[in-house]
């Protein structure tokens, strides 16, 4: 459930620029660094706003989203198959 809970948070955020060179490098593993850096800086849809969302950590790098800003969570496994919705409610800034 970590896991889930801090990809859905991180989503929620747009991160804050540091760190290009090695963040990128480190999304290379998992697809195309540049693009998704892009979309890590993408401030569309972050509603919980900008932070250090990634960090350096060893040759990879660490997520750090602000599960502490999020007071609720509720996960409802609906009637079609495999099909999970999620609500986070968030503290206020």
């Amino acid at each position: 459930m970590k896991t889930l809970l801090d990809g859905l948070i991180s989503a929620l955020h747009v991160h804050d620029l540091s760190s290009r060179e090695h963040v990128a490098a480190a999304l290379d593993e998992v697809g195309d660094g540049e693009r998704l850096w892009e979309l890590l800086n993408d401030p569309a849809m972050a509603i919980l706003g900008p932070r250090r969302l990634v960090r350096p950590h060893g040759r990879g790098i660490a997520w750090n989203p602000a599960d502490e800003r999020c007071g609720f969570f509720q996960f409802t496994r609906s009637a079609q198959a495999d099909a999970v919705t999620v609500r986070i409610h968030a503290l206020s800034r």
